[in-house]
């Protein structure tokens, strides 16, 4: 098994291959799931501490201060 870094704390979402997980900061992290390797880094706005990525076909939607913002995945 793996264990993500400490600085990333945001509740973890499972899609396909990838966990993803959106920071306070507003970092949407993306961690390979077998190895726990970042794969990604996407700055999508700030969040609050328990603010939980939710996961649609193709798109991330993302709970942020602003409202929810979308992101569309590429396979």
């Amino acid at each position: 098994g793996w264990q993500a870094p400490p600085q990333i704390t945001g509740s973890p979402l499972v899609v396909g291959t990838t966990v993803w997980s959106l920071q306070q900061d507003g970092a949407l992290i993306g961690l390979d799931a077998a190895t726990g390797a970042q794969r990604a880094t996407v700055s999508v706005g700030d969040a609050t501490r328990f603010a939980t990525p939710a996961h649609s076909g193709n798109a991330l939607f993302l709970p942020t201060s602003n409202g929810i913002s979308a992101m569309r995945l590429v396979p």
